[in-house]
């Protein structure tokens, strides 16, 4: 009887701690759950601007025609001689963008990029002005460029990003024959040190790849690109590489003497339009705002955007924001004309909306089943009772014994 009862109290202490674990976590789980919902972003330079953080709603607030610019060069640092490419980033404005670039040394240029060598040593630094439909943005690069007599060790520096982290790719070599493999390779700034990173390499001829190096043997002539997506953390960036790789066959060198030199018609042959587009998340609530974002390359570089989509999804800007009031899989895409041509890309990869308040209960559930130390004490706690009742029912089977045996007396 003695060993019962001290029995017993040992499982009364071990149930008492078991249901002060059970009640306080799930509380503590739901408090965290419920933080405030919080997202990086940039500012936009014309008056308009994107506001990523805390709302009444939960969500994020998005003026989508807001002309936003910001250009970085690449790489940071060279030697006289070498060539610097400036590239402009531009989000929202109504599309039909000019490029106006000025700078140190005579920087010019009317495209989305310019590329300039420097013949002397020092701190170089770009300008660019951005029209858009009445739009006029101008900015300074956010790095200059050190050009030194020295040798160059820098390699490349990163495209600004609104997922809160950066992304640039380039190719090792910017001409290759026929037939040879052509690199492309990625570079990133401020990505968790943890976690799931994916690569998605897109581009000319079927280019595809999913690490950091894309390999591709080009067996056609001409200009090819790249487009690079890295998702991380359900966040996405896309961008286009800085560079393209021309390729073309070998041609021996030949020596001949004309007696009139021949004058050739110029004729602009534009690069085919080549893009992808997806949502700035894989997974949102219902009711909650979503960006459908395009990048696009080729063309004449002044392009016209038509978005498409479930729930009646439209836009006419590189990006478009929407709000979604069913759940599912949603689908979209984008119709975009660069001069006489046009080009429908189709979001490879769909958005899931999900019910309002489903990513709480899905935390908490983690939470508290992949949580070892309660699977180990449920565990324990079912031993502990499993022990009880045995010991209980013989202690009362004996009881009967001595009872039958002092009725037989």
């Amino acid at each position: 009887m003695k060993n019962t009862t001290h029995f017993s109290g040992l499982f009364v202490t071990i149930f008492a701690l078991f249901a002060v674990v059970t009640l306080v976590t799930p509380t503590f789980v739901f408090a965290f759950a419920t933080l405030p919902y919080f997202e990086f972003g940039s500012g936009s330079a014309s008056g308009g601007s994107y506001n990523y953080g805390n709302s009444t709603n939960g969500g994020t607030s998005y003026v989508a025609q807001s002309l936003s610019v910001s250009c970085s060069p690449i790489p940071t640092s060279a030697r006289v001689g070498d060539s610097i490419l400036w590239f402009a980033s531009i989000r929202g404005g109504s599309g039909g963008y000019q490029y106006f670039w000025s700078g140190t040394d005579g920087l010019t240029g009317n495209a989305s990029s310019a590329r300039f060598s420097y013949s002397s040593a020092g701190t170089k630094y770009g300008t660019v002005t951005v029209v858009s439909e009445g739009q006029a943005v101008t900015v300074g690069c956010t790095d200059p460029v050190v050009i030194s007599y020295g040798r160059n060790d820098n390699i490349s520096s990163q495209t600004p990003s609104t997922s809160g982290f950066g992304i640039s790719c380039y190719p090792a070599d910017e001409k290759i024959l026929t037939g040879e493999s052509g690199t492309w390779l990625a570079v990133t700034s401020g990505l968790p040190a943890t976690g799931t990173i994916t690569y998605t390499w897109d581009g000319t001829d079927g280019l595809t790849g999913t690490g950091p190096m894309a390999f591709k043997a080009y067996t056609t002539n001409g200009r090819k690109f790249a487009i690079l997506t890295v998702t991380s953390g359900g966040k996405k960036a896309t961008s286009a590489c800085t560079s393209s790789i021309s390729v073309a066959p070998y041609v021996a060198p030949v020596v001949r003497t004309l007696a009139v030199a021949p004058v050739a018609t110029p004729v602009v042959i534009f690069d085919p339009i080549q893009g992808v587009c997806s949502a700035n998340v894989e997974e949102i609530e219902v009711g909650k705002e979503v960006i459908w974002e395009a990048t696009v390359v080729g063309g004449t570089g002044t392009y016209r955007f038509a978005w498409q989509g479930d729930e009646d999804l439209a836009g006419t800007a590189t990006s478009t924001s929407k709000t979604y009031e069913d759940i599912g899989e949603k689908t979209a895409g984008v119709t975009v004309t660069s001069g006489t041509q046009e080009e429908f890309i189709f979001c490879a990869s769909p958005l899931t909306v999900v019910p309002l308040g489903g990513g709480i209960l899905a935390g908490i559930g983690s939470f508290v089943f992949g949580n070892p130390f309660l699977l180990i004490l449920a565990a324990l706690l079912a031993t502990i009772i499993g022990i009880y009742l045995a010991m209980r029912k013989r202690r009362q089977e004996e009881d009967e014994d001595a009872e039958k045996a002092e009725a037989k007396h």
